[in-house]
This record gives structure tokens, sequence and C-alpha cells, in this order.
């Protein structure tokens, strides 16, 4: 990789990342969470760093009832058999109490200091007061985008059903999960509506689930404890890649100060074309998020006023922990938990789109290296400590960054069930809460198609805005891989 091709890169990419997955980490028995000496229902842990910097991240807002990056995870149903529309809300209630007792995490919570994960073994009347608060049957919004729209800081993660459009919306702050963690806690949610003879929540030995509760990455991932001097300098190189973002492109926003509700523009490609994305990318030889993120920063520039179309455009080089992680962590049984991490990169308006293609899919298919790793825990205290000083205000950036999901039926089946009990997911949709005049391009492939959904502010950008930037990324794309 010849680096000089990209004048903002400010160290070679092997610094950060290792071509070879080679580094999994052993499987070690893992600290649980602590119980409280004055309630023996009550359980704690000390919040990781890598959760730390997302919720800081979270409350910079102005708004009062918002919270950035919060996750919405959602998917369209359609119920089979004696399994009904009209007993669908029921059914999903008590497969979400089930959800509690097999991944606990959903219904821990922050303490009032906000340093610590606190989790409570419920008794009945627990169960239903945390059902009322976490679980909605919604019988007045047209879909989950309305929902999406609407202010709201939970205590836990919430499950709505939007009757009228037969959607599960499933909702939750960023520091409790992530994209793929998201779509695998819907999975085991519709997987336990599938099961016709799902015994009463009553019944359940409950005081088995602390064991658990999701643990912190770092201590997941056995990050030293005690930096040394090699981790704490490679954090620092990690950390000044954030400077990339000073002087990007951008594209036009409209002034305001306070955010509105986060809105979704979205384009679906028919199957046919995205069989001939996916046919041309491999042959040339790299992945197809590497392609869409060559043509979002594209459109980027095409978008920028006249005075910026020159300057970089900065991403956010985004990768999952679980490749790198022991069973059980690795897997669905730990929906609930935070195992994502990156730093920012950038290019150049003056190389190709397949330069950009090449550049991407280099850093992409390296991943994570063992330093990487170690120096985890100085390198998010580090990015704790310099947005801790931040300012509540909207922030000046207005990229539009990505977010690959890959292939969705990964992590979530379509159909479950059988014929005279089940469901089919006809559709799925993710996104972010987003309060600030930059926005994210989510991208993913479900039933055989291609998806990009932009999740943006409702205050600093148009609906009309977006979508011709989701329809110009499309384009993009077809017109550089010269598909017909």
């Amino acid at each position: 990789m010849d680096t000089r091709l990209y004048p903002y890169i400010r160290e070679p990419l092997e610094d950060f990342t290792l071509r070879s997955h080679a580094c999994l980490i052993p499987h070690l028995k893992m600290p649980a969470y602590a119980r409280s000496s004055n309630n023996e229902k009550l359980f704690t842990r000390p919040l990781g760093v890598n959760e730390k910097y997302i919720h800081i991240v979270s409350k910079l807002t102005p708004s009062p009832e918002r919270r950035g990056w919060y996750i919405n995870s959602f998917a369209t149903l359609k119920p089979r058999g004696t399994l009904t529309c009209s007993s669908l809300p029921a059914i999903l209630r008590k497969a979400w109490c089930h959800l509690r007792y097999q991944q606990p995490s959903i219904a821990a919570y922050l303490t009032a200091d906000e340093q610590n994960l606190a989790y409570d073994v419920p008794d009945a009347k627990d169960r239903e007061e945390w059902l009322s608060q976490s679980f909605i049957v919604d019988r007045e919004s047209e879909n989950a985008r309305a929902v999406i729209r609407s202010p709201r800081i939970p205590l836990y993660w919430t499950c709505t059903f939007v009757e009228k459009s037969q959607e599960v919306l499933c909702y939750t702050a960023h520091w409790r999960s992530d994209g793929i963690g998201a779509l695998q806690l819907l999975d085991s949610l519709f997987a336990l509506v599938a099961n016709a003879g799902l015994q009463d929540p009553e019944e359940l030995p409950w005081g088995e689930e602390v064991g658990r509760l999701a643990l912190n990455i770092e201590d997941i991932a056995e990050v030293p404890v005690d930096a040394n001097a090699e981790h704490t300098q490679f954090a620092k190189k990690c950390l000044e890649t954030f400077a990339l973002t000073e002087g990007a492109v951008g594209i036009p926003y409209l002034d305001a100060e306070m955010p509105g509700g986060t809105q979704l523009a979205r384009t679906t490609f028919s199957e046919e074309t995205t069989k001939k994305v996916i046919a041309k990318c491999k042959e040339k030889g790299f992945s197809v998020t590497s392609a869409v993120n060559a043509s979002v920063a594209a459109t980027n520039w095409s978008f920028a006023a006249a005075d910026r179309k020159n300057q970089h455009y900065t991403s956010t080089a985004r990768f999952s922990f679980k490749p790198y992680i022991p069973s059980p962590y690795n897997g669905p049984a730990y929906a609930s938990a935070l195992l994502t991490t990156g730093w920012m990169i950038s290019v150049s308006p003056d190389q190709s789109w397949e330069d950009h293609a090449r550049y991407y899919h280099t850093i992409y298919k390296a991943g994570l290296s063992r330093k990487f790793i170690d120096s985890y825990r100085v390198y998010a205290g580090a990015i704790c400590d310099a947005v801790a000083q931040a300012p509540k205000v909207v922030s000046a950036a207005a990229e539009v960054d990505i977010s690959s999901l890959g292939i969705v039926e990964k992590y979530l089946e379509r159909d479950y069930g059988s014929g005279d009990w089940g469901l089919e997911i006809l559709d799925v949709g993710e996104g972010v809460e987003t309060l600030g005049r930059s926005s994210g391009l989510f991208v993913w492939t479900f039933g055989d198609r291609l998806v990009f959904s932009l999740a943006f502010n409702e205050r600093f950008h148009e609906m009309e805005q977006m979508e011709a930037f989701v329809k110009a990324v499309e384009e993009n794309l077809v017109r550089e891989l010269l598909i017909d």
C-alpha cells in the first residue's frame, strides 16, 4: 500500500492493523458482577472505558430529551398459522420477558453516579414493573420511523410493537450494544416468539441469569490494566487520527441550535443489480463495503459547497471485536454488549474512485492487531478524556459517514417457527440517533438486496436533500462499477 497516495494518513496502515486474524484471545474465566453488601438482589460492575466513551458522547447534545448514538433496530413481521396479528403483542411481551432471562443485560441500568452498571434480580412485581417500562404496544404511530423521530431516554432496552405496520422496534443506548448485537437480539426475540410452547416466565429460575450479564470488552479481551510505554505511544497515534475530522469536506446543512428527531432516507437495490454489484466487486478484488465507502466519499464531494470540494473526506474505520474474543462472548448470547471500535481514516479528492475503494478494502480486510487490542484501555481512556471536555453544543462537522452491517442473514433469520406457528421477516432496518449536522449511511443486504439507509437529523437536513444523497451514492456505485 503506497500511503503517499493518501497525504492525510499520518501513519502507515500496518501500525494500526494486522492482515491475519490469528490473534484470537484464549478463553479464560471472566470476573462476574459483584453482589451488593446491602442488597442481595443487586449486582454491579464499573463501566468499561469503551462504554464510558460512548456514554459521554451520547450526552454531547444541547437537547435535554434526546441522547446521541442510541440504536434503533427494527423489523417488519408477518405471523403465520395460529400465531396471528391479534395475538402477536401478548406473545411478544412474553418473549421479551424470556429474553431478559436469556440476556439480562437488556435490563441493566446506569447507577446515579453514571460510573457503574447495575442489575436487580426481579421478583414477580419487579418483572411487571420492568415490562411496563420496557415493552410498549404503539397503536397510534404509522410505522417505526415515526417512533424513531420521537424523544426518548429509556432506562433499559425497550421493545416497541407498532401495530399499524406490524413492526418491532428495539431501542437502546449504544454503550449497551452495537449494530451487529442489535440484530442478534432481534433474532433471539423472534426465535422465542416462534416457540409455540414457550413456558410462563414465572417458572424460570430467576437469579441464575446474573451469570450471563455482559462484561466490558476490556475484561473480555484481557486488555492489560497497566499500560506500558509502547501501549501509551500507540494509543496516542490512534487518538491523533481524530484530527482528520478537522477541515473535512462535509455537505451543506440548515442553521439550527437544537436538534430535532432522527429521520431515515433509504434506497433499496433490485436483486439483479445487487448481484451485479457483488460480482463486479469480486472481479475487481475489493469488498462491497469498500466500494460503497468510495461512493459515499465521492458523493460528499459532489454535494459539498463550491469552496469545500477540494477538502479531504474523513470517515470511521469500524471493526467488531467479535472475531478476536472467545466463545460465548463472540456469539449471539452476548448481543447486549458493546463490542465495536474504530479510528478515523481519510482520503483525498485527487485520487480515483478505484484507488479509494482499494484503500478502504486494505483497511477493512486487515482488521485489528494484538497491539491495538492491548493498547485499548489507554486509547479509549484518552478518547474519554478528550470528549469529556467538549461543550454540549451541536458539532460543526457535517460529513456523511458510513457503517456496514454486511449480510443481515448472518445475524437474523428471514423465517422462524413452523407452518402452524411462525414468523416471516419481511424487512429490517437499523440506524442511530443522529443529533448533529453529520449523518451516517448504514449499508447492508437482506433478502439478496443491497440497502442504503441514511440516518440524519431533521433540523439540519431536509428529507429531499438526503434522499437525493442516497440516490447519488447508488448512481455513483453503479457507474463506477460499469454496471448497465
